[in-house]
């Protein structure tokens, strides 16, 4: 989901626009976009599939080479542009240029970062699935997602405070990747009976940058 305490202040500080309705059952739509100086957003419709609930989300299956260096990134204020939405009104902002990957999950969109191979940010929703409380279902994600299980290890699980959500967890932890020890967080928030997931990922030498953009992302996420 130095790190604990600024992303923190992030998270809390952001709230979604509005509630979903309950009940609702919207189409799992990601679509591409700008917002224009008058705040209008012209989108560009990519894939549309039915919404369906899913477990694995963190599911990580990258063969990507990793960078060797850090990355260094220009100032996020300006990067931070491309208007994307996902399913049940999640909307939100992702760095300029990033490219939608398909395949991930019917109800989650992966957006990659076409200069750093493995680098990515993956944003979604759906009912939940698992019994219990989100604490209960982070913690089945982690036992039971099986391509973060060589050498996982848990940096954090924390109950967080984010928008009007009664529930929020941020997860953060490394694993072996293919190509190297990988470096992930995850933002995951129930409202309405929908539980939605903000998730980046990247290759150890690139984490610094890839931490840099989640908590961005993350204080523009809304969900009207």
């Amino acid at each position: 989901m130095l790190f604990r305490s600024v992303l923190v202040v992030i998270v809390v500080t952001r709230r979604p626009n509005a509630q979903i309705a309950s009940g609702s059952a919207s189409p799992a739509t990601s679509t591409t976009g700008q917002f224009d100086q008058g705040n209008q957003f012209t989108a560009t419709p990519a894939t549309t599939t039915t919404a369906s609930p899913t477990t694995d989300y963190p599911t990580d299956t990258t063969t990507d080479i990793p960078t060797t260096e850090p990355t260094t990134m220009p100032p996020l204020n300006d990067e931070i542009t491309q208007a994307v939405t996902g399913p049940y009104d999640m909307r939100l902002l992702v760095p300029a240029g990033w490219a939608p990957k398909g395949g991930t999950s019917p109800t989650v969109t992966e957006m990659d970062n076409p200069a750093v191979p493995g680098q990515y940010v993956r944003f979604g929703a759906a009912p939940p699935v698992v019994p219990g409380t989100l604490m209960d279902a982070v913690l089945h994600y982690e036992q039971t997602t099986p391509t973060i299980q060589t050498d996982y290890e848990r940096v954090q699980m924390t109950s967080v405070s984010f928008g009007d959500a009664p529930e929020a967890v941020e997860w953060e932890f490394t694993f072996a990747g293919s190509l190297g020890t990988r470096h992930a967080i995850g933002l995951y928030w129930r409202i309405n009976d929908i539980e939605y997931v903000l998730y980046a990922s990247s290759y150890e030498p690139d984490w610094s940058s890839t931490q840099q953009i989640f908590q961005a992302v993350a204080a523009t996420v809304t969900s009207p």
